[in-house]
């Protein structure tokens, strides 16, 4: 942010608001979306999506981000596609 004159003001975010309910303000993780973040590398516990994520990449899958966060495999990617050594129909030929 830049302010008149030419200042800079550094503004800092936190996941907790520092309501005492909350405990107070941590940085560590700050806008990272791995739900794993806080339990692996700030002493956070260990959530259930965080469970499930790391169950996920156990069995071999990849966690998506995406709403609602699930856990992905290689065979979940559809068969719309031809496999690698089979020519498409497309282009005609």
């Amino acid at each position: 942010m830049i302010l008149a004159g030419g200042a800079v003001a550094v503004v800092a975010c936190s996941s907790s608001s520092g309501n005492p309910a909350y405990g107070p303000p941590s940085f560590c993780c700050n806008a990272n979306g791995d739900p794993c973040c806080e339990y692996k590398y700030c002493g956070g516990p260990l959530t259930a999506e965080c469970t499930a994520k790391m169950g996920c990449e156990a069995e071999g899958g990849t966690w998506s981000y995406l709403s609602p966060p699930d856990c992905v495999f290689g065979s979940d990617a559809g068969t719309d596609a031809p496999p690698d050594n089979e020519p498409s129909d497309a282009g005609g030929g």
